[in-house]
């Protein structure tokens, strides 16, 4: 491998230029989930979305007392995940850009380089595959995915002199900035959509005309079935996911695997012309949205957490249903309905079908459908096409970072100080650590 890199460049590992900050241990009954004197913030994992640190929500609160000086986040720190039950998560990484008055966790670690590298150089690196990969095989294990601190500061990198590493940085900001502008203006298009949609919703809904309650203009309302622990793969019958529901869009691939099939199972399979609720989740904007079941979504099992509905289609469509309980008026009567038990929202069969719907004639309904499809129809189209997008962003993110840090992004100067002088200055000012080097050029 060293016989592959550039002039001037050296191979090192972490641990000899920069050095690793454990996370914060604390006590479950000390961590408050609001802010509050003498509390200090604490980031978690799930602060760390695409490859960026959000560290103002879903944030833990812990005495002061409980968290060294060193453990405050500094620009230029890289924040890191460690632990997880997922492998995808163990690695993934964010560049700290500003100080900040918080911490991190004990499933966490941060990568503090030291001053004579650059810290975007070095945050860069570890988001590319070559280390994330070398993280992945160092940290798989049985349940829990665990990164420990030798694996992590003994891992190699090929290291390039100061001067080239700040055209890298400049280099890989310009590609990603184009690579960001781009999603970001589907993104835009997806929330101006999504407003579009909201709006002729509430637009078609409003009007006067007979209601009558949800049970009254319905065939059947009847809860899924229980499944324990189905699996995220065949064998077994396909059974959604209480979050393949959400307001008008049922997601037809989010499903798992009924193993045994349960009895009866056939009495639980949807139809296309379904309509599911949700009838229980931790998130109470969810519970009460309804989808209605799309052709090639039919033959599914719905679990007991959601709740199936047939329409009397000679009184009202399920696409209007659907559409009604997802504007203002009917949502506000569906929130009336709800009840918390021990942090879950829940909205039984009987208060659902106590949801007084408004009954326009069918050619309405059909002409409000057929809008409200389109729009649908429209939305999804931009979805896959962000998706996709996104797939490529990512490959091509992927390409730029394994180019910057072979040598191929940016040219060589010769007249660059070389990585091995860099490396040793570094070493002569960590007389501590000197003995534990090791740079090969």
């Amino acid at each position: 491998m060293t016989d592959d890199l550039p002039a001037g460049w050296a191979m090192t590992r972490i641990e000899n230029v920069a050095h690793l900050v454990r996370g914060v241990t604390f006590k479950k009954p000390e961590a408050s989930s609001e802010p509050g004197h003498g509390l200090v913030p604490i980031a978690r994992a799930g602060n760390i979305e695409g490859n960026r640190a959000h560290l103002d929500r879903d944030l833990v609160y812990v005495p002061s007392e409980r968290v060294a000086k060193e453990q405050y986040l500094r620009s230029g720190d890289i924040l890191l995940a460690t632990s997880s039950g997922s492998l995808s998560v163990v690695g993934k990484s964010a560049l700290i850009t500003e100080d900040w008055h918080g911490a991190h966790g004990a499933f966490m670690a941060v990568i503090r380089p030291c001053s004579d590298i650059d810290a975007a150089f070095l945050g860069y690196l570890v988001q590319s595959e070559d280390v994330r990969r070398k993280w992945r095989q160092a940290a798989a294990g049985t349940n829990i995915n665990n990164l420990k601190k030798p694996d992590l500061l003994s891992t190699e990198i090929a290291m390039c002199p100061s001067n080239e590493q700040q055209r890298v940085v400049a280099v890989i900001e310009e590609h990603f900035s184009h690579l960001h502008a781009t999603t970001s203006a589907l993104t835009a298009a997806q929330r101006r959509l999504e407003a579009l949609l909201q709006s002729v919703v509430a637009t078609l809904c409003d009007g006067s005309w007979p209601v009558r309650p949800l049970s009254h203009i319905t065939k059947s309302l009847k809860n899924g079935v229980f499944v324990s622990r189905p699996s995220p793969t065949p064998p077994g019958h396909p059974i959604y996911r209480i979050s393949a529901v959400r307001p008008l869009t049922l997601r037809t691939n989010d499903i798992r695997y009924a193993n045994p099939v349960p009895d009866g199972a056939s009495s639980y399979a949807v139809d296309a012309g379904d309509i599911l609720f949700t009838r229980y989740s931790g998130n109470p904007d969810y519970v009460g949205a309804a989808a209605v079941v799309p052709r090639e979504g039919a033959g599914v099992l719905h679990p007991d957490k959601l709740i199936r509905v047939v329409a009397d289609r000679d009184v009202a469509l399920p696409e209007w249903i659907a559409t009604y309980v997802t504007a203002a008026t009917g949502r506000r009567e569906v929130e009336n309905r709800l009840k918390t038990t021990a942090g879950q929202v829940g909205i039984s069969g009987s208060q659902l079908g106590s949801v007084p719907i408004a009954v326009p004639p069918i050619s309405y309904q059909q002409q409000a459908a057929s809008r409200v499809g389109h729009l649908l129809a429209k939305q999804k189209r931009v979805g896959q096409t962000l998706s996709s997008t996104e797939t490529r962003v990512g490959t091509l993110r992927r390409s730029i970072l394994s180019a910057a840090f072979s040598g191929r992004l940016v040219p060589q100067d010769p007249a660059d100080e070389p990585a091995s002088v860099l490396l040793d200055r570094i070493a002569a000012s960590r007389p501590l650590n000197a003995n534990r080097r090791r740079v090969t050029a």
